[in-house]
């Protein structure tokens, strides 16, 4: 289903007219998920339930590989999956919470990049102005509002006695009255399946196999992905699985 999203967008943004093979293939993939009778508005599921939800698990999961106090805040939030534990900071506070770990992915890798909102200017003001104002929430959230070093991931800024706390809210799902509705339950129903995947993929049974993110060079998190793969295994060896 990504992958047919991915071209779709793709195909617009080169102004490339789809086939009607594919386009029968994405309604078919839509129809599956969401039922016939909901198909026309299948995207206003989709994306918000799923497609920006894997992308928030997968960046989360590729940071939490390698890193072993990412791997135990999950594995601590997996065995008791309550909104304490979830923002709970480990080793005496000198350890990321699993709500900071989230916060910090979706500061870097915003599902939402841009906010939208129609001009509030008077009448008369109207023809000098676009009839849009539109934030950039990638750039405000690599603002010095949110601390230091602000291309590299560093989940503690969301402590409250880190040296430079973070001091606005993000805007990871817009902001006002348009905000998404996933804003209050995302992040920790995220955070569980991130939780259950890691409690699986445990390195004993299964391992998972990418190479080492960079926040800087991977902004759109809905590509590079190429090399990324669950393993399974057996008999003292790696054997693949899934990917």
């Amino acid at each position: 289903m990504t992958s047919a999203l991915n071209h779709h967008s793709d195909g617009i943004s080169r102004q490339t007219p789809h086939y009607p093979g594919e386009l029968y293939a994405m309604r078919e993939r839509v129809c599956r998920w969401v039922g016939g009778e909901r198909a026309s508005q299948a995207l206003e599921t989709i994306l918000p339930a799923y497609e920006s939800m894997w992308r928030l698990a997968a960046v989360t999961l590729a940071y939490a590989n390698g890193n072993q106090h990412i791997h135990n805040a999950f594995l601590d939030f997996n065995e008791n999956p309550t909104q304490k534990q979830y923002r709970s900071f480990k080793v005496k506070n000198t350890r990321p919470s699993v709500e900071a770990i989230i916060n910090e992915v979706l500061r870097l890798h915003p599902p939402i990049q841009r906010i939208a909102r129609k001009s509030r200017h008077p009448l008369w003001k109207r023809l000098f102005y676009p009839a849009q104002e539109i934030a950039d929430v990638g750039a405000v959230h690599r603002s010095c509002v949110y601390g230091t070093r602000l291309e590299t991931f560093d989940a503690m800024r969301f402590h409250p006695q880190h040296e430079r706390p973070v001091e606005m809210q993000l805007l990871a799902f817009g902001y006002g009255g348009l905000s998404c509705v996933a804003e209050e339950w995302a992040p920790m129903a995220t955070a569980l399946i991130v939780a259950k995947i890691m409690d699986r993929v445990d390195d004993v049974g299964f391992v998972l196999i990418g190479k080492a993110f960079d926040a800087r060079m991977y902004r759109n998190t809905r590509t590079g992905w190429d090399g990324w793969t669950i393993r399974k295994k057996e008999k003292g060896k790696d054997s693949r699985d899934s990917s």
